[in-house]
């Protein structure tokens, strides 16, 4: 135990004696009792925070006791659900104000939220849209109240972060929502990037960070179990040099059974990396233009609901005849798009994601063409605040 000379400590007996004493030296002695036969706990009066407010959330039905010590009697229960400010810590013990009067409850029954006033922006406007109906609650947590239902497809701006909730405004009321139900959006970016796939060649990643590539899209498979057979050394020389990365999986499925196949494929490819981009399926080969709308929708909505449901922030690529034409756009609206038109702007009217300008790029470090991304999204802050891909 660390012994302070000069301080008047808290001392607790293992069964024996409680009291107070002041400790001259390093060895005390209480009525006749060795210092060896007790424990010292010290109080910590400052509450645990770090820049931010702090306060607990019980996550069960917890003992307040009048001191920090399972010996001290018990004076109160605090319900589950219940939340404090913190003013102390002692020991495994935090200081608390229940009842009008200081207790102390055992830390493994509490749930800290520290709350940063800040919404989670990069140098834009960052706002969120809700992709499932999700509960507003009273507190950054699941044990408080609900008070309303914010529906699919509200847009909202986020004034905070607490744990893995974001801070709203709701019916004019500060609110809680779980981070797994929001999409985020950060407006007036435009991230330069690339998409390779074998046919590139060996890379020099740092070239291509010098020339201001800030993301690149990796191919990772085609097919139903064929792997790129550059994906491992992209993905690795990228992340080495700065680049944020994201992969895309090129389809022939043209059944509902071959997409749940090739999914699974892509889906094994991706374990154990994190992706700061959107996997993506990509959608254009011939094989399936023909198939009908409602085919390629059921294989579509395959790839992205079951990326999505594997932990993934899902993506799909297509040209703008595809999403006019080919595909019904309306069931893919909560779906991110990577529009492929080639162009120096691009006419399909859809929300776009990330924008595939031309097939015939040039960037330092990669011999011959390259495929020329811009994204819109700052996916890399936002994929990472949502615990998604990996992280």
């Amino acid at each position: 135990m660390k012994i302070i000379r000069g301080i008047t400590l808290l001392i607790i007996s293992i069964g024996l004696i409680t009291g107070v004493m002041t400790i001259p030296g390093a060895a005390v002695t209480y009525n006749n009792v060795s210092s060896s036969t007790v424990t010292v706990t010290t109080l910590d009066p400052t509450p645990p925070t770090v820049a931010q407010t702090l306060y607990g959330v019980t996550t069960s039905s917890t003992s307040v006791r009048t001191g920090a010590h399972l010996n001290y009697s018990i004076y109160a229960t605090m319900p589950i659900g219940y939340k404090m400010n913190i003013t102390g810590v002692a020991g495994t013990f935090y200081r608390v104000t229940y009842n009008d009067r200081t207790g102390y409850i055992s830390s493994s029954n509490v749930t800290l939220i520290t709350l940063d006033p800040t919404p989670p922006t990069v140098d834009q406007t960052l706002y969120g849209v809700t992709t499932s109906s999700t509960s507003v609650r009273t507190g950054a947590h699941v044990n408080y109240s609900v008070y309303a239902t914010m529906p699919t497809g509200y847009k909202m701006t986020i004034t905070g972060v607490a744990g893995t909730f974001y801070r709203v405004t709701y019916n004019n009321e500060t609110g809680y929502i779980s981070s797994s139900d929001v999409t985020l959006t950060v407006n007036n970016v435009k991230i330069k990037g690339i998409d390779v796939s074998n046919w590139q060649g060996t890379i020099n990643w740092s070239s291509v960070k010098s020339d201001g590539v800030q993301f690149a899209m990796l191919r990772s498979s085609y097919g139903s179990s064929s792997v790129d057979p550059m994906f491992e050394t992209y993905y690795a020389s990228a992340k080495a040099n700065g680049i944020a990365v994201g992969a895309y999986h090129y389809s022939y499925a043209t059944t509902v059974a071959q997409a749940t196949k090739e999914a699974n494929s892509f889906i094994s490819k991706l374990q154990g990396k994190q992706l700061e981009y959107p996997v993506c399926i990509d959608l254009e080969d011939q094989c399936q233009e023909n198939l009908g709308t409602e085919t390629l929708m059921n294989i579509a909505l395959t790839y992205l609901n079951m990326l999505k449901q594997a932990g993934y922030y899902p993506m799909i690529y297509a040209n703008k005849n595809w999403f006019t034409s080919v595909l019904d756009d309306t069931m893919l609206t909560s779906y991110d798009h990577w529009l492929a038109q080639y162009s120096t702007s691009y006419t399909y009217t859809g929300t776009v994601g990330i924008w595939q300008y031309t097939s015939t790029g040039t960037v330092k470090g990669i011999n011959g063409n390259v495929d020329m991304d811009t994204s819109f999204i700052d996916y890399a802050s936002q994929i990472k605040s949502l615990h998604l891909n990996g992280f």
